[in-house]
């Protein structure tokens, strides 16, 4: 293995690195390269005017910082973009820090050493991977393949990403520091190209977008951007819907915000009602746990440590994953298949949040108080409340 002497990049194959002068460069990097002007001689990093490291170091060229080796920064000069930013005019001044240009694509100020102009605005070459040149528009957008996002929604064009794909940034949609992320595995019953086609008429793909799943015997697995309780409960789930049949092999994550809970106290409640109620979580689930499901009860001897930050889960198939940065994903459910059954998965999770909220450590895990409290909302959680009759008529009858 060897690393790229601009990028850092570490590479296994030769294909992938070759050796450039003295120093080994990248593909990606390889393109960049030139000769100095003064020696002639290929070098892999230069200043403005084509002067390598080591002849600048007699004729008093200035280089600056970023990562390793030393490269050279043009400052931009129109101001109607940023401080000290622009799109086309430079003027060529070598700098003794590179300018900090705030990305578009993840809303970071970088400190980088090539933007490109998109219709987002100025966006850097991490997030470039994410754009394309339409074909059908001319204009470099967010996209797939050769089809920027707004060209695939107006011509109904379906695509899958595969299953690494994960947006630069999520889009939120709602107020509240509440958020909820789905993503709801489904099976077709006939034509999946079919159902890729509308999904793309009906949805945005900065509302949801589809990923291909190996679990799915014959689908696909859909995911929505953030949304807020209120969004969701407005949300026209029906067109995502249309086609898709029950499945035993798919289920329903939902990934909540960790801003949903004030302390981590307050997500150890939460977690000890999911992890002391396994019979009432099998019943809201739908289906049973276990590692055909997906999913499992998790340790209880771990669920402290696990409220505290500590990825002490060697699996991610447990029925609270903490594994992700900004969010918990309970993945408990089974895959839905009509919207009610969206609605009630949703409903479940957020009165769940105000509840352990609410309520001390002992109190809880109740599941009666925890009935009681949806069934005092019955406006707010109407289909969770329509599901929890069905559990107390099980519950009189045992």
């Amino acid at each position: 293995m060897k690393i790229c002497a601009c990028c850092a990049g570490k590479f296994e194959y030769p294909r992938d690195i070759k050796r450039y002068g003295e120093y080994y460069l990248c593909r990606r990097c390889l393109l960049e390269q030139g000769h100095c002007t003064v020696c002639g001689k290929r070098r892999y990093s230069f200043n403005v005017n084509g002067v390598c490291i080591q002849c600048s170091r007699n004729t008093e060229e200035i280089f600056e910082y970023t990562r390793t080796p030393l490269v050279a920064h043009t400052v931009p000069t129109d101001p109607t973009i940023g401080p000290g930013v622009t799109l086309d005019n430079f003027d060529n001044k070598v700098l003794k820090a590179p300018p900090k240009i705030k990305c578009m694509g993840c809303g970071l100020y970088e400190r980088a050493r090539r933007f490109t102009k998109t219709e987002d605005g100025l966006v850097c070459d991490r997030c470039l991977q994410e754009y394309v040149k339409c074909h059908l528009c001319g204009k470099i957008k967010r996209g797939f393949s050769t089809r920027c996002f707004d060209c695939m929604h107006k011509t109904a064009y379906g695509a899958e990403h595969n299953w690494r794909y994960k947006p630069r940034k999520f889009i939120k949609y709602g107020s509240g520091d509440i958020l909820f992320g789905i993503e709801n595995e489904v099976e077709v019953k006939e034509d999946k190209r079919a159902y890729l086609t509308n999904f793309s008429k009906n949805h945005h793909h900065d509302v949801a977008y589809t990923m291909f799943d190996g679990t799915i015997h014959y689908g696909t697995e859909v995911v929505m951007h953030p949304h807020s309780f209120e969004k969701l409960k407005a949300f026209n789930f029906k067109p995502m819907l249309e086609g898709v049949i029950k499945s035993p092999t798919t289920g329903m994550h939902i990934h909540i915000s960790r801003t949903s809970f004030t302390n981590r106290l307050h997500l150890y409640k939460f977690m000890k009602f999911v992890n002391h109620n396994k019979k009432f979580i099998k019943f809201i689930a739908g289906r049973p746990s276990g590692r055909d499901r997906q999913w499992d009860f998790a340790d209880r001897r771990i669920l402290v440590q696990k409220a505290k930050g500590a990825r002490v889960d060697v699996s991610k198939y447990v029925d609270i994953n903490i594994q992700h940065g900004e969010t918990i994903e309970l993945r408990i459910f089974k895959g839905a298949v009509t919207p009610k059954e969206i609605i009630s998965n949703i409903e479940f999770c957020h009165a769940l949040i105000l509840f352990s909220g609410k309520y001390g450590p002992n109190s809880a895990i109740d599941v009666d108080k925890y009935v009681s409290f949806v069934g005092s909302r019955q406006d707010t959680y109407s289909s969770l409340n329509e599901r929890l009759k069905i559990w107390e008529k099980k519950q009189a009858n045992e």
